[in-house]
């Protein structure tokens, strides 16, 4: 394991741990509510609307910079080097993430007689894409923040929070798309179209997120 990684590991296990322990009974009342209907549309949409964990791991994001990069900076760590580091934390608990709730759906599921392999898989898939953009719009939040200062950050908003509302669009997935996963079943997109463009949309988050770090003017601390 590098230092980095190992380094963010200590820092932030306890959170993830007592997260968990929360957000465990959270996941077994919301799921099992969703395994009680039969309408395969509500069964989707509602799984894929379980929203606490990406919106942590949207914070996260934000953290990663204005907590972490210039503490990491002022020890010497270069800023390539902390953000790759910190790239393989983020897929590592994305992923992470993404497997627990998928465990916990699929637990429910099997409680309620009604296992769908297709389901879980195509549900669990886009808890992980949607998870990493969360994370991606939480890095651009947090470096526009330090960079700009709050105002300009502030009207930046739509475009970085933009990764996390365009994932969650084209997975139909809490209240961008209410409208068409309701009332519009059709207008859904295909789901390797809704991969594609949640691909598209991290891939955009991490370019820029990328870019801006890269030069953003530090105020390196030590911890």
């Amino acid at each position: 394991m590098s230092p980095i990684l190992r380094s963010m590991w200590h820092n932030y296990r306890y959170t993830f741990l007592i997260y968990w322990i929360i957000m465990g009974l959270f996941i077994v009342a919301a799921q099992i509510m969703v395994s009680n209907t039969t309408d395969q549309d509500a069964v989707y949409a509602g799984l894929t609307n379980f929203a606490p964990p990406k919106y942590f791991l949207s914070v996260m994001g934000v953290l990663f910079v204005i907590v972490n990069l210039p503490v990491y900076v002022a020890h010497g760590v270069s800023r390539r080097r902390y953000m790759t580091g910190t790239a393989v934390f983020a897929a590592l608990i994305g992923a992470t993430y993404a497997l627990i709730s998928m465990i916990a759906i699929t637990v429910n599921l099997g409680f309620a007689g009604r296992l769908d392999g297709a389901l879980i898989s195509r549900v669990g898939f886009a808890h992980l894409l949607t998870d990493y953009a969360y994370m991606g719009a939480g890095w651009l939040i947090g470096v526009t923040y330090y960079r700009y200062g709050p105002w300009y950050a502030t009207f930046l908003l739509p475009f970085t929070t933009s990764p996390a509302w365009l994932t969650d669009g084209v997975f139909n997935s809490l209240w961008t798309t209410s409208p068409f996963t309701v009332q519009n079943l059709a207008l859904r997109l295909p789901y390797a179209l809704a991969v594609l463009a949640a691909l598209a949309c991290i891939a955009g988050a991490v370019a820029a997120g990328y870019a801006l770090a890269r030069t953003v003017p530090l105020k390196p601390r030590r911890a």
